[in-house]
């Protein structure tokens, strides 16, 4: 029996033992939400209602991803015994965002499933279930499982970790994937599935349509006037563009090659750069 298997074993007889569970967890996370003091947007609510297998999110900066992934992964995790979760994004950093997210809605609902071990990368439950932050590095992430795979700043998470590391930890349990992400690289695992892959649920939404946004305009207007018309595109419209050390725009080619030009190969002198 491995390790991970005993510490289940473990935590199941350590269940057995403690006392019920006094705060009623809602069935439905949208109220469970509501419990936590969270009032979500309607796309938050529509994503948490649906019981998809593979969601994906293209979204603009400050939207709520974050809030979204630890509301999902708390509420399995409390709702469903013995539910695993992985956090994991480019780095620790950035996987503990979310998690500690959901660390802070668990202790603000009074710890309804008393915990075995609460740490800042993991959080392990007498249930069973556990939430842990990782750093999205192919060569440590072999050998986890999961039943929900939270992969934030997915644009920027590297193919081989992905699909190296991360994807079979859920292959054998079956279990859930949400990609999270604003835009980088129109290449890579992230773009290649929002763009090819049909059998994710897709969630499109800019900061401008975020309804904070809209009720207070004057904050994406301030950061308009503070960085590049690029940046702005690709953080906050969630436009795929070229790298910014590009020559040329990938579309710009793609473009002229629809339209029958004739492209030509440049060639530089040894000494031109």
């Amino acid at each position: 029996m491995s390790l991970a298997s005993l510490r289940k074993e473990w935590s199941r007889a350590v269940a057995d033992r403690v006392r019920p569970v006094t705060v009623d967890v809602p069935g439905c996370p949208v109220e469970f939400a509501r419990l936590a003091g969270i009032e979500l947007e309607a796309w938050q609510k529509a994503v948490l209602r649906s019981d998809h297998k593979a969601k994906i999110l293209l979204c603009g900066r400050r939207t709520g991803k974050s809030t979204l992934a630890a509301v999902t992964a708390l509420h399995r995790a409390l709702t469903t015994p013995g539910f695993d979760t992985i956090f994991v994004a480019p780095s620790l950093d950035q996987s503990q965002v979310p998690y500690l997210m959901a660390i802070s809605m668990y202790r603000a609902l009074g710890r309804p499933v008393p915990a075995i071990s609460e740490r800042r990368t993991g959080l392990e439950l007498v249930n069973g279930s556990e939430l842990r932050a990782m750093a999205a590095v192919d060569r440590t992430k072999r050998g986890f499982s999961a039943d929900l795979l939270v992969v934030d700043e997915a644009s920027r998470i590297e193919d081989q970790a992905y699909y190296g590391g991360l994807l079979p930890s859920i292959t054998r349990s079956a279990g859930y994937v949400m990609m999270m992400s604003t835009p980088y690289l129109n290449e890579g695992v992230f773009a290649d599935t929002w763009h090819g892959d049909e059998d994710w649920q897709r969630t499109f939404l800019t900061s401008e349509d975020c309804e904070y946004f809209q009720k207070h305009p004057q904050r994406l207007e301030k950061i308009k006037t503070m960085v590049p018309d690029w940046y702005y595109r690709r953080e906050y419209l969630c436009e795929f563009l070229a790298d910014e050390f590009s020559i040329f725009n990938p579309e710009d080619v793609a473009r002229a090659a629809r339209a029958g030009e004739d492209l030509e190969t440049i060639t530089f002198e040894e000494d031109t750069w």
